[in-house]
């Protein structure tokens, strides 16, 4: 197209010197309208391209040096302009703008996975002319989207903005002795009992994000490490939430004090602590001035091992365990 319009992408120092710049050309009039970048640096750019007949989504992603990975066109047919891109967690896109479906203009979101490879698309429509312009992911993993819409342009257009819940699935299995017979229950916002698999496995599916689950395994005369796993909220999907069983309760184990910190493929924080005894426990989440952001346990818990995941803001925090007259601290920080 004579006179057309190619993306253009830099990356600037913190000095604000250039590290570099990208042009892409998909050969007709391509304009990026929004920019993201995931924790590995690699960068997604969003916008829009003319196939000759009409617009597309144009999505093209470059590795943390400038070199390109995948592009990515999607064409509904009609006429489709990106406006906004999201990364969530676990580095699935969301891409939001327009889609023209006659007689009027839609709000269309796109979902790809951090491969370029789509995942599904929705569109939204009040009967009016809709489009998306902002998007966010919650640390819930819901996902927010805003834009405008209205019944053409001698109107005046009202604020849109819409909600969407995802659904995810918490899977794993039971390694040890204990198969036959295990239960496993999941209580929350939704109650289910169910039996381990032949080999040993188990699913949950179609877990609303922003619920709030544990996942508990028993089978008389067995004990299990850990014994549970709790998410609150659900965020993404839980894959490998395994259990190792024990034949005997072990009533004679008396594990030390010990607190551990580890972090999820959804970016959460995992807590795992042990303790030697039920009662004089205190397990709070402070802020860097010393503020209590959260207490996770006060007075008793049971003997052994614990885990509980924790969803926090972006920020520097610590997280300490006390007992009786002992405490261990763990320096925790949180980006998002």
């Amino acid at each position: 197209m004579s006179g057309s319009y190619d993306f253009l992408t830099a990356k600037y120092y913190p000095d604000g010197n250039v590290s570099w710049f990208k042009t892409y050309d998909g050969g007709g009039d391509d304009r990026a309208s929004a920019v993201a970048v995931d924790r590995a640096g690699c960068s997604y750019v969003t916008g829009r391209t003319h196939n000759g007949a009409n617009y597309d989504f144009l999505t093209v992603s470059y590795f943390a040096d400038g070199d390109e990975r995948w592009t990515r066109v999607y064409d509904s047919g009609k006429g489709d302009q990106a406006y906004d891109i999201a990364i969530d967690s676990t580095g699935n896109l969301y891409v939001t703008g327009t889609t023209f479906t006659g007689p009027d203009w839609d709000m269309l979101l796109v979902k790809y996975d951090s491969q370029g490879n789509e995942i599904g698309s929705l569109v939204y429509d009040t009967g009016e002319d809709d489009g998306g312009t902002g998007i966010v992911v919650g640390d819930d993993g819901c996902i927010y989207v805003c834009g405008g819409s209205g019944d053409g342009p001698d109107t005046m257009y009202d604020y849109l903005t819409i909600k969407y819940r995802q659904f995810f699935t918490v899977s794993g299995k039971v390694e040890g002795s204990a198969y036959a017979g295990t239960r496993i229950e999941l209580s929350g916002d939704t109650s289910i009992s169910i039996y381990l698999e032949a080999d040993g496995s188990y699913e949950f599916a179609d877990l609303a994000c922003d619920g709030s689950y544990t996942v508990t395994p028993s089978l008389t005369g067995y004990s299990f490490s850990p014994p549970y796993y709790s998410y609150s909220p659900l965020a993404c999907d839980r894959t490998d939430q395994d259990f190792t069983s024990t034949e005997g309760v072990q009533e004679g184990a008396n594990p030390s004090l010990s607190l551990e910190l580890e972090r999820t493929a959804c970016n959460s924080i995992v807590i795992r602590f042990s303790i030697p005894g039920s009662r004089n426990v205190r397990l709070g989440i402070f802020d860097a001035s010393g503020t209590l952001v959260e207490r996770l346990v006060e007075g008793s818990a049971s003997t052994g091992s614990h885990r509980i995941v924790w969803d926090g803001e972006a920020g520097v925090y610590f997280v300490s365990l006390e007992k009786d007259n002992t405490r261990i601290t763990r320096k925790l920080v949180i980006v998002r």
